[in-house]
C-alpha cells in the first residue's frame, strides 16, 4: 500500500430522494457556538467548567433543506433535544 498523506475526514449525512429514489450525501454545517451555548446545550450551568472532551472537534447541525438532482426540495427531519 502507498499512503500518500492524510486527509480530514468531514461530517456528512446521507439521504435518499423519495421521488426518483438517488441517495447522496449531505455535508453538516459548522455550528459556531459560545461556551454559554454550549453549556445549555450538554446540560451545565452557566459558568460551569465545559469539560474537557466537549472542547474538541467541531459541532455540526443539518442542514434545513436538501434538494436532489432531479429537482425536488426537502425539509429535513430535526431532532429535538430532549
Amino acid at each position: 500500500m502507498d499512503i500518500q498523506g492524510t486527509v480530514r475526514l468531514e461530517t456528512a449525512f446521507t439521504w435518499r430522494c423519495p421521488k426518483c429514489g438517488k441517495r447522496f450525501f449531505e455535508r453538516s454545517l459548522k455550528a459556531n457556538m459560545t461556551d454559554d451555548e454550549i453549556r445549555e446545550m450538554i446540560g451545565l450551568i452557566p459558568g460551569e467548567s465545559i469539560p474537557e472532551e466537549f472542547n474538541h472537534g467541531d459541532w455540526v447541525m443539518e442542514p434545513e433543506t436538501v434538494t436532489c438532482s432531479c429537482g425536488a426540495i426537502y425539509q429535513t427531519e430535526q431532532e429535538e433535544n430532549s
